[in-house]
């Protein structure tokens, strides 16, 4: 071969071999800035999104003394919660938004688990209660679900810190209530279905805290502003709209039990005494 030949196989051969070690080095790079540079999970890594709620029934808020023979019974085939009970309860109550649905979702692409705890009103109430009002449920659902989950929240006392709530017709309730936990992986999304109960007036919205590793921050729920009358038993005693007219239903220990609308009226007389 000759000696041209072999200073010219030289030169290519260190070119290649250069051009290696800096593609090498080039997708070392690369590597390091993925890691460097991916998302892991901390505080923002959280998307929320919140509607109030109302599915397919609709609740209201009345005083016990519009209950009476007046409400307007359905005809045999029409709902139970049909336009003729509607205007009633738009006459005689207003519509009561105490149902949060959060959409959660964990942008992260790695890392630790993202819990959110500690859910909590921030809230104001008035001291005098006034009269209490009665929840009612508008529902046409048949049958309704016999299982029901969410998350609990007492608006009048900002101390208080929200349970789970399980309620299922096939099982025994739970011996007490469990403090709302929930977690998220990176990636993972999660719904959760807040209810508000309240004893007293009281308006304001919720608190949420959330942990990623060693990081823990406070963070309002957007979209969970709430005004609350005073509800009878906080809400946990209601009617129901039925094929016979209004029902009483009131939350037992974990169960849904029956009850009398004459109960509701001399629970409602004996709380304007206090």
């Amino acid at each position: 071969m000759a000696r041209k030949d072999k200073r010219r196989l030289l030169l290519v051969s260190s070119i290649v071999g250069a051009t290696s070690l800096a593609t090498g080095l080039f997708l070392d790079v690369i590597d390091a800035w993925e890691i460097f540079t991916r998302n892991s999970t901390n505080s923002d890594s959280l998307q929320l999104e919140t509607t109030s709620t109302l599915d397919d029934f609709s609740e209201w808020h009345i005083p016990a003394s519009a209950i009476g023979g007046n409400f307007p019974i359905p005809e045999a085939g029409e709902e139970s919660c049909g336009p003729a009970q509607e205007a009633w309860l738009k006459r005689y109550g207003s519509p009561l938004i105490r149902r949060f649905h959060v959409d959660m979702f964990n942008s992260a692409e790695d890392g630790v688990t993202l819990s959110l705890t500690d859910f909590r009103p921030e809230s104001s109430t008035l001291p005098d209660r006034g009269e209490p009002r009665i929840r009612v449920i508008c529902d046409s659902r048949n049958p309704r679900p016999a299982t029901i989950q969410y998350i609990r929240i007492e608006a009048d006392k900002n101390d208080s810190i929200a349970s789970q709530i399980s309620m299922d017709d096939n099982k025994d309730p739970a011996e007490r209530p469990v403090a709302a936990t929930l977690m998220l992986e990176p990636g993972e999304s999660q719904q959760a279905l807040l209810e508000i109960f309240s004893r007293y007036p009281a308006s304001g919205r919720i608190l949420v805290s959330t942990i990623a590793g060693n990081e823990k921050k406070e963070i309002p729920l957007p979209g969970t502003r709430f005004s609350l009358p005073p509800l009878l038993f906080s809400g946990e005693v209601y009617l129901v709209t039925r094929a016979k007219g209004l029902e009483c239903e009131r939350i037992d220990e974990g169960f849904i039990q029956s009850c009398t609308i004459s109960q509701v009226q001399v629970e409602a007389a004996e709380a304007m005494l206090e």
